[in-house]
């Protein structure tokens, strides 16, 4: 089992209690130490950088082992090559401004849901109306919240309208505004049974 990557605080549910004991001290190290060269160096290198002073005072930042670290556990997570380079942007929406304007190179009509944070749907919306393209969306919350479906359900749903509507890409996220993580095998059956 790989290992658990936590990469985002920016949605509602509940937390690991490492991942909010290193959110708690990177608060207060953001208050007491904002512009020190021990913050850098920590953003930069890692917990393991720092005097044992600073590894004292903030303990639940000892999983960070800096940028490059970072970067090697994202492809070890998604089991990439080590030569594949890792873009990493201040926030997430630049991410998918980014893979907006990837997609919308080779894909006409893109399939999403209304499971999107709102802003990434703007996101989308606007590169789709720059490069002439489409989205396709159709909603779902509600069946899954009130009709309790299943991964299979959902696969099944989403694999019926990419057919259906001859879409050729798919914007998919894994938690959606509310906070709900939706599976990943919902993806890949639907990948399966499309190509």
């Amino acid at each position: 089992m790989p290992p658990l990557l936590y990469l985002d605080t920016a949605r509602l549910g509940q937390m690991t209690p490492a991942a909010k004991d290193a959110q708690l001290d990177f608060v207060r190290l953001s208050a007491e130490e904002p512009s020190s060269l021990y913050f850098e160096e920590f953003l930069r290198s890692g917990f393991s950088a720092w005097p044992s002073a600073y590894q004292e005072r903030f303990p639940g930042l000892r999983t960070w082992t800096g940028v490059a670290g970072l970067k090697h556990s994202i492809r070890r997570l998604v089991r990439a090559p080590d030569d594949w380079r890792v873009l990493l942007a201040g926030r997430s929406l630049s991410l998918v401004r980014l893979a907006s304007s990837c997609m919308f190179r080779v894909c006409r009509n893109v399939l999403a849901t209304d499971l999107s944070w709102p802003t990434y749907e703007q996101a989308l919306e606007s590169k789709a109306r720059l490069t002439g393209n489409r989205i396709t969306t159709v909603r779902m919350r509600d069946d899954i919240l009130c009709r309790s479906w299943t991964v299979d359900d959902v696969a099944s749903y989403l694999a019926n309208a990419f057919t259906e509507h001859q879409c050729d890409g798919l914007f998919l996220p894994a938690v959606d505004h509310l906070g709900i993580r939706h599976r990943s095998r919902a993806a890949l059956r639907l990948r399966a049974r499309v190509c």
